[in-house]
């Protein structure tokens, strides 16, 4: 993909490559950030641990969320199944790929309501995102 500013000035743009995986009890998120920002202007929360919870599994995060890395200097991240042994990993230069993000509606009745109305019959996912800014 090619993104191309058509005006003589300098604009800024948001670019994000999303990949939806199921959301089960046994996935986890493999994010290599120690601090996220909860989609706030002013929170930051320490990862994974944030208030005594693991939310680097998909069944400890109760209400939808998500999460930007902050800082991350890594070139991967992803999502790993421990019941199957297997997962899905991103893999891209952290200088021109830094942003890292999840986004989950959340394992609590909130958030899967939105299953039916936005899945064909496929059961609740999660996001893992990667971008720029």
């Amino acid at each position: 993909m090619t993104l191309f500013n058509g005006t003589p000035t300098t604009n800024l743009h948001w670019y994000w490559a999303t990949a939806a995986v199921p959301a089960t009890d046994d996935m986890q998120f493999i994010y290599p950030m120690r601090e996220v920002n909860p989609h706030s202007h002013t929170e930051v929360w320490t990862y994974p641990v944030w208030q005594g919870v693991d939310r680097s599994w998909s069944k400890n995060v109760r209400r939808p969320t998500s999460l930007f890395g902050l800082g991350v200097h890594r070139d991967f991240f992803g999502a790993y199944y421990h019941g199957p042994e297997q997962g899905v990993v991103h893999v891209a230069d952290y200088r021109e790929v830094p942003g890292k993000k999840v986004w989950t509606w959340g394992a609590a009745g909130d958030g899967l309501i939105w299953t039916g109305m936005l899945t064909d019959h496929d059961g609740a996912y999660n996001e893992i995102q990667a971008g720029r800014f």
